[in-house]
């Protein structure tokens, strides 16, 4: 995309490393959102079968083993819920580069 004609060479050059910049950190961010998604269907699927152990067996080693996983799985639901919004506010910064074009 051609830059309006008032942007100045200089502005220009800091807006397309702008622009990288955002691109770079809004993939990291992307990525990690990918992993902490299938961490917690792990974690998920973990508890769901210690679940299932602890009410065959009522042991209570299996009930603190769930206890640690929820507690693990809302750290990374908090951890998703930040690099979500951090994913939105970088790509609204990135689409209002776009506008400057």
């Amino acid at each position: 995309m051609a830059y309006h004609e008032s942007v100045t060479p200089a502005e220009r050059a800091r807006l397309q490393k702008r622009q990288g910049e955002l691109l770079g950190a809004l993939k990291t961010i992307n990525a990690e959102l990918a992993d902490l998604s299938w961490t917690l269907a792990e974690l998920e699927q973990q508890i769901a079968a210690l679940a299932a152990d602890q009410r065959a067996q009522h042991e209570a080693a299996a009930a603190r083993r769930i206890s640690d996983l929820q507690r693990w799985r809302s750290a990374l639901e908090e951890r998703v819920l930040r690099h979500m919004f951090r994913a939105d506010a970088l790509a609204v910064e990135l689409a209002a580069l776009f506008i400057h074009r």
